[in-house]
């Protein structure tokens, strides 16, 4: 699927993005348009338009790796939660949002902001660590 965005970060990182965490089956990276700083975005590495075009086995997989995330995001970021949204609608390539979120005011997944290269840089890097 050459013209998925996601396919293209699963396979080389291009476009180039902040990738936290990653194994043969999935691939977490910082957000481009962050809602909130530490928005990761967890995606299969397998090419699926919708969530329930995965096959079970790689659709638990993705949140198991979904949650394990958002439990070190949770801690970094000292958030009272975490949200999770799944997706595959802006980027046609089902994906999860973690994002840490202290209010209610905090969610909002219509972004039009590219996030500052160097926070996120910075942001990664806390993130790995603990990954």
């Amino acid at each position: 699927m050459s013209e998925c965005v996601f396919c293209t970060v699963a396979e080389k990182n291009e476009p180039f993005h902040e990738i936290v965490w990653q194994d043969e089956n999935f691939v977490a990276f910082l957000s481009a348009y962050p809602v909130k700083e530490g928005h990761v975005l967890v995606i299969p590495r397998v090419h699926a338009d919708d969530l329930f075009d995965l096959d079970e086995e790689t659709y638990l997989e993705m949140m198991r790796v979904s949650r394990d995330i958002a439990e070190k995001i949770k801690s970094i970021y000292s958030a009272v939660r975490v949200a999770v949204a799944l997706e595959g609608m802006s980027v046609s390539h089902v994906h999860v949002h973690v994002i840490p979120v202290h209010e209610k005011s905090d969610i909002s997944m219509h972004r039009t902001e590219l996030g500052d290269p160097i926070l996120m840089k910075q942001e990664a890097e806390k993130i790995r660590a603990v990954l």
